[in-house]
């Protein structure tokens, strides 16, 4: 779905209350809260019309529209993302917030929450498949900074024993502990 704008959300609202409604009604009812003209109010249902957000209909010698969006699943959706990317939560809105919402009925309310829990449980599934990726890479960075770090820490040794004359080499043939050749006798 494409993104909303609060003026879209507006329209919407009052189609969901009663539809059809004509653009001269729609604008009538948003005039003292947008402050436009009548020409802006119908380039804006143009526009929603295109983002398939709403049927329009010709009635005789005027054009009528309807909300093509469910309130329900818009609201979710609209809700979700509020509750994800503004507040930062990880689970859906309680039910209480959507109480004295004039906007709802108590049966869609019911029907918000269900859709916010389905949208969730979506959300943690993709988390879900996303996060094995996240380990093996993880696990594969891991083990390529060990090996690079392991190399460095061998070249850095091997250098050291050539660079420097006064370091006392090991024979393989010695014993590691006295560093007498094996089979000689200890002091």
């Amino acid at each position: 779905m494409q993104p909303i704008t609060a003026t879209e959300l507006e329209i919407l609202k009052l189609l969901w209350q009663r539809m059809p409604q004509t653009g001269r009604e729609l604008h009538d009812q948003l005039a003292l809260s947008l402050a436009w003209s009548y020409s802006s109010t119908r380039k804006t249902l143009e526009r929603m019309v295109e983002k398939k957000l709403l049927l329009q209909e010709s009635q005789g010698h005027q054009n009528s529209f309807r909300a093509n969006v469910d309130k329900i699943s818009t609201l979710a959706n609209l809700t979700a993302d509020f509750a994800r990317r503004v507040l930062e939560l990880d689970s859906p809105l309680p039910l209480a917030m959507f109480s004295d919402s004039k906007l709802l009925s108590q049966s869609e309310q019911h029907a918000l929450h269900q859709q916010l829990a389905l949208l969730q449980d979506e959300q943690q599934d993709e988390l879900h498949k996303q996060q094995p990726d996240n380990h093996a890479t993880d696990i594969n960075t891991l083990v390529t900074r060990l090996d690079a770090s392991a190399d460095t820490t061998c070249q850095t040794t091997s250098a050291s024993y050539s660079q420097d004359p006064t370091t006392e080499h090991t024979n393989q043939d010695s014993d590691p502990l006295t560093r007498q050749p094996h089979g000689a006798a200890h002091d």
